[in-house]
């Protein structure tokens, strides 16, 4: 068990690799509008994206281990969110986006790509120190983490998240939308978490910001009536669910999952063999 001062630390250690990974991605995001972009697809520069995506993805995963060493692996995913937050606080609303000629479509292609962002941090990190409490299925098995009909069960109680996001993304604010994303993920975290709890919960992390590209495919289908983005705006009308930008998601997931799998921890039944009480100790 490490000292309280040095979980202070490494949490504030998260916030300032979050601060760098701002400071680097404000300048290199902008878009037509000389705003910070608040989708990488929207970028001027494409090498500006890929390189913001890549200092983020780093400066995430370093803060994500350092805290997995420290308490343990639903932390350290935690911390990585803490990062991912910070870049995304820093960028436009989705004002920007949808007056920027944004489309559904291409939301919901840059989610698909935050999932790959997500799933990948969820991967290494739970590789370094997987959930101690993730115990064989009754045969024995321990699924694959994404190649599974665990997993997939995993994948399917994610899409939760989509009108949890719905109801709670009231504004287009960016804290606000960061925070509408995190409690979807809390919500997506424990289904998934109660729906599959014999693997480790990488497709938790992959499936959120994939139930934010489905959600924006579907309701610019349900919701839009023909109309652009832009034309939904400028008539007070765009859906709740559209001001969610793919970083918000990203952040949300890290953030909100790891919160959802341990309420989940309330209402799973745990066999206190051997190896469980060695694994938790």
């Amino acid at each position: 068990m490490f000292h309280p001062t040095l979980r202070t630390l490494g949490w504030t250690g998260c916030l300032a690799l979050g601060a760098v990974a701002a400071g680097f991605a404000a300048p290199r995001i902008l878009d037509d509008r000389a705003a910070v972009g608040p989708t990488l697809l929207a970028a001027e520069s494409v090498n500006g994206a890929v390189l913001t995506t890549i200092v983020t993805a780093v400066l995430a995963l370093v803060g994500g281990l350092v805290m997995a060493r420290i308490i343990n692996g639903a932390a350290g995913l935690f911390g990585s969110g803490l990062v991912v937050a910070c870049v995304a606080w820093r960028c436009a609303d989705s004002s920007a986006w949808a007056l920027g000629g944004g489309t559904a479509l291409g939301l919901a292609v840059e989610c698909g790509l935050a999932a790959l962002l997500t799933g990948g941090l969820a991967a290494a990190v739970l590789r370094a120190r997987p959930l101690s409490d993730v115990e064989p299925t009754e045969d024995g098995r321990r699924p694959a983490i994404l190649a599974s009909p665990e997993a997939a069960k995993m994948l399917a109680a994610c899409m939760v998240a989509i009108p949890v996001a719905w109801i709670l993304a009231r504004s287009m604010e960016t804290g606000q939308t960061i925070f509408a994303a995190t409690l979807a993920g809390v919500v997506a975290g424990l289904a998934a978490r109660i729906a599959s709890p014999h693997v480790q919960p990488v497709a938790a992390f992959v499936g959120v910001p994939l139930a934010g590209a489905v959600g924006a495919v579907a309701v610019s289908l349900m919701a839009m009536e023909g109309r652009t983005p832009e034309a939904a705006l400028r008539a007070a009308e765009l859906p709740g669910l559209l001001s969610v930008m793919p970083l918000d998601w990203a952040a949300g997931t890290l953030l909100g999952v790891p919160m959802g799998l341990g309420w989940a921890r309330t209402f799973l039944h745990h066999e206190d063999t051997p190896a469980a009480v060695a694994a938790g100790s």
